[in-house]
């Protein structure tokens, strides 16, 4: 008996000390499946999916904060952050770990260098895939600049190019960043990745260009004639000798973005302008994907387009379109597999969500809308019901937007989460 009551009590402290130690562990790995999300009051934040878990990001100091992007590993989150220092505005990008436990200025603005990179836009990072990189355009003297910063404490980051604007993709494998200003290209690599080289290429009639996830060639629009303009694929042997591949015929200015299989390249061509809530918006005349190989099959959406994104998965494109709605936006979704074509939802976006469809060929590479598993999307702003327009701003007695979780698989399914302006899924 007295070994049975032994026994009972170490089960019992077995199961107590276990209860202790999982009150102080997290229900979740904090880096898998997170949205970060700003609210209204200017604070960066993550939760999960279902809206639960909240936790505050940015630094308890006065300002505002927007803008997260995660890093590929999304164990580490950047971010700007608008301060007052000494009577002045101070415009500080910020990295901090996914907990919010840590932080630290990766870059801050001179004083009086306050401009900014397009509508309530700061900064614009982009990591490198590896995520032991991070570029990121800011405000300087010299207009809008481009910097390099391995994350170190020292040195301090690199500036490499000046007066923007500059549109920029990485290579898979992290060894180059492309970057494209105004006619000039350049291509930033070596072991240093601070040394710009410029490229004999004189193009324009595109914003970013694209390298292909595998082979590494550089995708830019082309026009070798006055009336006859490519996307095209460009081998590069040397800044002065490379080979071009014309891949799609079109017209007008073109964004185009790689499949992340580089299976298929979704092409898109400008026609007219939309004025909407008093941003210029492109409208493009549907979509083709391309399917690279043997077949060289080309599926064509005809439809408006304002933006598009692909699935991680390279399976489904997410479109942005046109609603029958007046003024309004609606989520579409392509299933590139089985050529399902499905309307999801319709909505009146916030302004921060706006400005990503705006520049959605740039943002596609830092600012993803898709979860890792390829479900599910996130946006900000409001579903349309009988008690809002896409005119009006939040939902009667609220004060902001909406982060809204839309189920892509098995079923559209829209989920109301939290209040916000901008979200971002993590990329695990």
């Amino acid at each position: 008996m007295a070994r049975l009551f032994v026994g009972l009590f170490a089960l019992v402290l077995i199961l107590a000390c276990a209860a202790v130690v999982a009150a102080f562990r997290p229900t979740s790995d904090p880096g898998v499946n997170l949205i970060a999300f700003v609210n209204a009051d200017g604070e960066v934040m993550t939760m999960t999916p279902d809206g639960l878990q909240a936790r505050m990001i940015n630094p308890a100091v006065e300002g505002f904060f927007t803008w997260p992007t995660w890093s590929p590993d999304a164990n580490t989150i950047v971010y700007s952050g608008v301060i007052e220092d000494g009577g002045e505005l101070q415009l500080n990008l910020y990295a901090s770990d996914n907990s919010g436990t840590a932080n630290r200025v990766l870059y801050a603005s001179e004083p009086g260098e306050v401009g900014l990179l397009a509508q309530g836009v700061v900064h614009y990072p982009l990591w490198s895939p590896d995520g032991n990189h991070l570029a990121f355009i800011a405000t300087t003297a010299d207009g809008l600049s481009l910097f390099m910063d391995d994350l170190r404490d020292n040195p301090e980051a690199q500036r490499l190019l000046d007066d923007g604007p500059l549109w920029m993709s990485w290579s898979q494998d992290s060894s180059s960043l492309a970057v494209h200003r105004g006619v000039d290209h350049f291509l930033i690599g070596g072991d240093d990745l601070v040394t710009p080289q410029q490229l004999n290429i004189r193009e324009i009639g595109y914003r970013v260009p694209a390298l292909h996830p595998v082979d590494g060639s550089l995708t830019l629009r082309t026009q070798p004639g006055a009336l006859n303009a490519s996307v095209s694929s460009v081998r590069l042997d040397g800044p002065n000798v490379m080979s071009v591949t014309p891949l799609r015929r079109v017209e007008g200015e073109a964004a185009f973005l790689w499949s992340p299989t580089g299976r298929h390249l979704a092409v898109a061509e400008a026609t007219q302008y939309l004025m909407y809530r008093d941003t210029a918006m492109r409208i493009y005349n549907g979509i083709s994907v391309l399917t690279v190989g043997e077949s060289q099959d080309v599926i064509e959406l005809e439809l408006p387009v304002l933006a598009y994104f692909w699935s991680p998965d390279g399976t489904k494109i997410v479109l942005v379109t046109l609603s029958e709605r007046q003024t309004a936006l609606s989520w579409a979704l392509y299933d590139v597999e089985s050529d399902e074509r499905t309307r999801l939802v319709d909505f009146a976006p916030s302004a921060e969500q706006l400005t990503i469809f705006q520049f959605f060929d740039q943002y596609a590479y830092s600012h993803t809308v898709w979860s890792p598993d390829s479900s599910s999307i996130v946006f900000a702003g409001d579903l349309l019901t009988d008690s809002v327009t896409a005119s009006l701003g939040g939902h009667p007695g609220h004060s902001s937007f909406h982060i809204v979780v839309v189920d892509v698989v098995p079923v559209a399914e829209a989920h109301v989460i939290t209040e916000g302006i901008m979200g971002f899924w993590s990329p695990r």
